[in-house]
């Protein structure tokens, strides 16, 4: 039987649950950043019950850990962050192991399996399918053997150990967030081999500058290389027959659609849509001609474009879901007539935004008071920090003023009976909302206004003692709180 060490840690910040079978329990700890714990030895037992998983267990100070036969699972991201630790030795027992379990471990520079495990093996300080075809966790001192088929889902995730890796010409596919935000990361050369590469596996690879995607890829997921600032070159072997580039963008071959952005990327005049998370997180792009051929751009197409100022053609017809959240740069919003479908959260916290207008023409959309408006004029879509809500609105869409940190004042008519859930939320800086309706009105959502610091004023024709009023002075226009 294995003897138990005596645990270098005060035992009572682990945190034990026992399973739904009642036959085993779950450890857990989380070590505050200012207590200088070493060593960890988890125990094998627990009031007389095996203890065979490992949950959350982030200790930033770690530097050896301790790891009993009687373990058969660890969860996901379980020791994530846990920086200083430097090697890992996995037990036979273990049979499950959640992707990216050792994330951001920076120091991490030795796996080892136990060589009876039944399910798992070690090789080059890579974690392994027992057949050695599926990479499932990495480190920074990482060779990857040649027999790996597949790089995991979160294989080297936040490894910022890593400059710089060679994949073997045996690997044909690199999963989910593979290579997320391995920020040290200067080169990478993808072999003829690889023919899948899936969402976010390069996201947050900051330093790495050009990207050559061989002829044998034929799945490209999106946001591959979200967040990539250095990002400035895109090229696709000629003879790819799903894929190609031009401009320093990576487009479908019949050039239609435009799936992966940079920096330097100027847009061809084929593209007639601009993808999902195309330019995600490209915070070098500032300036960007959108020709006229563009009539889609897709879900989170420029999310967090911090610095993007250049805007819409005329030839635009949708904008979906969160295509420019947080573009904070952008500073005015011209609607063209062509454009008459936008998703309520396609600007959702661009608080930049000073106004707002439609041209004349447009069929679904209008205007006023730098608000986007329905054509009748009684739905408010998106509201910004100058908005002046006309008498004509009823309505107030769901996140119609989400997430505007500028907005600091504004009156809400009497006219408006109903507002929808989170049309104001998170306007941290709105001190001065004043409503004409004396109270809230039933049609108004309990939620209209999370994560809002203050309270509104509600309107009344005399002082109160208690609550928040306020009412128009002699002149109609001017306002005076109670």
């Amino acid at each position: 039987m294995e003897k138990e060490r005596e645990n270098p840690m005060d035992v009572s910040k682990f945190k034990f649950t026992l399973s739904k079978d009642k036959k085993s329990y779950k450890i857990s700890f989380f070590i505050a950043n200012e207590e200088d714990i070493k060593e960890v030895v988890i125990p094998s037992t627990y009031q007389g019950l095996p203890v065979t998983a490992i949950g959350e267990a982030y200790c930033k100070s770690l530097l050896s850990l301790r790891i009993p036969s009687s373990i058969q699972s660890i969860d996901s991201f379980a020791f994530e962050g846990c920086s200083k630790l430097a090697s890992v030795y996995l037990p036979a027992s273990l049979t499950h192991f959640g992707y990216g379990a050792f994330a951001d471990c920076e120091e991490l520079a030795s796996i080892e399996v136990d060589p009876l495990n039944p399910v798992y093996k070690s090789e080059g300080n890579c974690l392994l399918s027992k057949d050695g075809k599926v990479l499932l966790q990495g480190c920074k001192t990482s060779l990857i053997p040649d027999s790996v088929v597949r790089i995991g889902t979160e294989a080297f995730c936040h490894c910022s150990g890593l400059t710089s890796l060679r994949i073997p010409s045996s690997v044909k596919e690199i999963w989910f967030g593979a290579f997320e935000e391995c920020r040290n990361l200067t080169s990478l050369v993808l072999p003829s081999s690889v023919q899948s590469i899936y969402s976010f596996a390069f996201k947050g690879c900051s330093k790495l500058a050009s990207v050559y995607l061989p002829a044998s890829v034929t799945h490209y997921g999106y946001a591959v290389f979200a967040d990539c600032e250095e990002l400035s070159s895109i090229e696709v072997d000629p003879l790819n027959p799903v894929y190609k580039s031009a401009g320093n963008c990576l487009l479908s071959k019949d050039g239609k659609v435009l799936l992966q952005g940079c920096k330097t990327s100027l847009i061809p005049d084929s593209v007639v849509r601009i993808g999902t998370e195309a330019f995600c997180q490209c915070s070098g792009l500032t300036t960007l001609r959108i020709p006229s051929s563009v009539k889609e751009i897709g879900f989170n197409a420029f999310m967090e474009c911090w610095n993007l100022t250049t805007f819409l053609p005329s030839s635009v017809t949708k904008i979906e879901a969160l295509a420019f959240q947080d573009c904070w740069s952008i500073r005015s919003l011209f609607v063209p007539s062509s454009l008459t479908s936008i998703n309520t959260e396609a600007f959702d916290a661009c608080c930049g935004i000073a106004s707002i207008e439609v041209a004349p023409l447009n069929p679904v959309y209008k205007s006023e008071g730098n608000c986007l408006l329905s054509k009748d004029g009684k739905t408010l879509l998106l509201g910004c920090r100058n908005s002046i809500i006309p008498r004509s609105v009823t309505t107030i869409a769901k996140g119609a003023f989400s997430n505007c940190y500028a907005l600091s004042f504004l009156i809400i008519p009497s006219s408006v009976q109903t507002i929808e859930k989170w049309a104001f939320v998170s306007c941290t800086h709105l001190f001065g909302l004043l409503c004409e309706a004396r109270e809230k009105p039933k049609g108004w959502d309990d939620h209209w206004m999370v994560r809002c610091i203050r309270e509104p004023y509600w309107f009344s024709e005399t002082p109160k003692k208690e609550g928040r009023y306020w009412h128009y002075q002699k002149d109609g226009k001017t306002y005076e709180l109670w």
